[in-house]
């Protein structure tokens, strides 16, 4: 079997800590993030992860910050390193948010991960304020294309990538 056309799901609480060392704030990120997250909003990170942008954006803006993920052991290490912010088991799809809560609901780099995105966007919907803003940042063309090393050593994944 050619190991392009092998998908193993991944295990985020057994790359937890691996996770948590190497992955870093993309500064252009945070920077939009910034824009539309004030102190006084109440922000979700959707597929928080170990928390690096919602701790980012909370320690830049001063907002009330909450986190979900489906991952124990990523919220787990998020807690540690944001002992401050609310982290909790959830999925994209289901939001235990009241109604008209939210001022910003982001994720980085997880919607490849949402199963019902109709969903996702739904709930995040219900559960903005008036004006409240849905923020989904992933990788473009260009970039998924041309990053180096990964798309110059292995071409195999970009098609894979591209249709994700």
């Amino acid at each position: 079997m050619k190991a392009s056309s092998l998908t193993l799901p991944l295990d985020y609480d057994q790359l937890a800590a691996e996770y948590a060392r190497h992955r870093q704030v993309h500064p252009g990120v945070l920077q939009v993030l910034c824009r539309a997250a004030h102190e006084g909003h109440n922000v979700l990170e959707v597929g928080c992860g170990t928390g690096n942008y919602i701790r980012a954006l909370h320690a830049q803006t001063g907002c009330t910050c909450w986190g979900i993920d489906p991952s124990a052991e990523m919220l787990a290490r998020a807690t540690v390193r944001a002992p401050t912010i609310r982290f909790s088991l959830g999925s994209a799809g289901r939001l235990d948010t009241p109604n008209d809560s939210l001022d910003l609901v982001y994720s980085v780099d997880v919607i490849h991960h949402v199963q019902d995105r109709l969903a996702y966007i739904q709930e995040a919907y219900r559960a903005l304020t008036t004006g409240g803003q849905i923020c989904t940042t992933t990788d473009s063309e260009w970039i998924i294309c041309h990053r180096e090393p990964l798309s110059a050593y292995f071409p195999e994944t970009v098609p894979a990538e591209l249709a994700r």
